[in-house]
């Protein structure tokens, strides 16, 4: 599951295998999201980070339609 992570970190820095296991024992739960589901929705507060381990988000704000 963290291997892209491994992968990434890695190719900035070398990665032991303690820092691996400090990693893996970090995250507390899994979560998957599906197409078009949100992450974080406007206005909540999220008390946690998030860690996307496969595929891509972005950032967006609908806006009120003055038509």
């Amino acid at each position: 599951m963290l291997e892209s992570l491994y992968l990434n970190l890695g190719q900035h820095d070398a990665l032991s295998d303690e820092e691996k296991a400090l990693l893996t024992s970090t995250l507390s739960i899994e979560k998957y999201f599906g197409v078009g589901e949100d992450i974080v929705v406007e206005g909540s507060r999220p008390t946690y980070s998030t860690l996307i381990i496969d595929g891509l988000a972005a950032r967006y704000k609908v806006l009120e339609d003055e038509g």
